[in-house]
């Protein structure tokens, strides 16, 4: 009794104390003297006067009792105590033994367990990342806030429902096996796949309305007798999108020099002769054979020229320095003056061109884009026309939208070269009918140009049988 761990007191059911043991001195302060002038009711800190009454009829009507409860100690301090009290026979009277344990320690570190928890689950829920949790049965029991903002589904949804199932509603169409998905989850439950953990991988998922990119991470979580395995997941689309433009940024710089170290040098090479082969025969040679020369330096300056344009255009549409005026314009008029200026490429050809109308079209664009792009697309339909062939632009309205061929019985293009049409990285140009020359921006400087107004270029081709090239632009900006 006196050497227990514990305080025991020995008190009637009234409460006065009538017997305590060396520690209950000395975890209370008090003297065993003061003590047995006091009542455990005394010992009890406000408001639990009520409780310990209440503790006391049920220990008389049960026998025993164990609760937790707190008592103030001679200098004032509070603790905590985890009481077990039954009755007793003590030289004939009916008494109570009241063992009393201090709960304090174990009582802060479960409220320290308790904030940390909270606090730990404050910081799953608010991080950016989802973070996700699955059990040993494929249950789903940790699904936060960045989780639910990744693939749109809120907790309630998933919190103990399959891991397999909510992977099997987001893998791409190809990837949809259950049975497969369900053996990997075995894989990763069982450790028969240990290289799976802490490696950085980066998957598809698909949903309703999104495509996405994600970077996830696996882990098990060690606890006392078995495991739970953790993911945390981030949404790296963006900067997969990111990393794409850079390289199509690199790949254009590269095309870029090529264009400067080779398109521009040959036909600076190429005047030079002339020019050498003019000023050595000047006086040699007679007006027909100077003028012929000069003529073929005329051709070479206007094919530079023309690179030097298309160059300068596509460099300030890359560093988005084209200013964008969109107003009120009639492609007709457009049509008239593009014609009249490209007359003597058209005549040269003996090509008849025509522009279709159904209606009159005013449409909300910028009008020295919209002539870049269909002096470009006109002169690449030229250049690709045999003699005495025909040209035919015609528009077609549809809802919002107006549709603009430029439709040639030229050469044609096959369908692995259409691909490269639109690519940099991937430039295509050959000679025309006439070897005529080309830069291989033109075509590119116009799906810049179309996309500047949120529209679509595309083209219909085959070999032989001529080309079809369409743009599609919304009538109001």
């Amino acid at each position: 009794f006196e050497n227990a761990a514990d305080s025991v007191f020995v008190h009637t059911v009234e409460g006065k104390i009538l017997l305590v043991n060396e520690t209950a001195c000395l975890n209370y302060q008090y003297t065993r003297s003061e003590l047995l002038n006091m009542t455990v009711l005394e010992l009890s800190t406000p408001g639990q006067a009520g409780y310990i009454r209440k503790k006391i009829t049920q220990l008389i009507k049960n026998g025993n009792t164990r609760f937790e409860t707190s008592h103030r100690i001679k200098n004032g301090s509070i603790i905590n105590v985890d009481i077990k009290a039954q009755e007793m026979n003590w030289f004939g009277q009916q008494v109570i033994m009241s063992i009393c344990r201090d709960i304090t320690k174990r009582i802060k570190d479960e409220q320290a367990l308790i904030e940390n928890e909270i606090k730990l689950r404050e910081i799953i829920q608010q991080t950016n990342d989802g973070i996700v949790v699955f059990n040993e049965q494929k249950k789903v029991v940790i699904w936060n806030k960045g989780a639910e903002n990744i693939f749109g589904v809120p907790a309630k949804d998933l919190i103990n429902k399959s891991i397999v199932d909510h992977q099997y509603r987001f893998v791409p169409p190809k990837l949809k096996d259950r049975d497969l998905l369900d053996k990997v989850v075995s894989g990763i439950i069982s450790f028969e796949t240990p290289e799976i953990f802490y490696t950085l991988r980066d998957e598809e998922v698909v949903g309703p309305d999104f495509h996405k990119i994600i970077e996830t991470v696996l882990f098990p979580i060690k606890l006392c007798d078995y495991h739970l395995f953790g993911a945390v997941i981030r949404d790296v689309t963006e900067k997969k999108n990111h990393e794409k433009q850079i390289l199509q940024l690199s790949a254009d710089k590269d095309r870029f020099m090529q264009i400067l170290a080779h398109d521009l040098r040959s036909p600076f090479n190429a005047l030079l002769g002339f020019s050498n082969l003019l000023l050595s025969n000047l006086h040699k040679s007679d007006m027909q054979v100077i003028e012929y020369q000069i003529s073929i330096q005329k051709k070479i300056i206007q094919k530079t020229y023309n690179l030097l344009e298309d160059l300068l255009l596509w460099s300030k549409s890359q560093m988005g320095l084209l200013k964008f005026d969109p107003q009120e314009i009639v492609l007709q008029e457009i049509y008239r003056e593009l014609v009249d200026d490209l007359k003597e490429n058209i005549s040269s050809k003996r090509i008849s061109i025509r522009f279709i109308e159904k209606e009159r079209t005013i449409i909300t664009a910028d009008i020295n884009m919209i002539k870049t792009l269909l002096r470009n697309l006109i002169i690449n339909a030229i250049k690709f026309t045999n003699p005495d062939g025909a040209i035919n632009i015609y528009t077609e309205r549809n809802d919002d939208f107006l549709t603009v061929a430029i439709s040639d019985n030229g050469v044609g293009i096959s369908k692995e070269n259409q691909l490269k049409l639109w690519d940099l990285a991937t430039p295509y140009t050959t000679p025309g009918t006439e070897d005529e020359p080309g830069t291989g921006l033109g075509l590119i400087i116009c799906k810049e140009l179309v996309e500047k107004h949120r529209g679509t270029i595309w083209v219909e081709s085959e070999p032989g049988k001529g080309s079809n090239f369409k743009f599609s632009l919304p009538l109001k900006l």
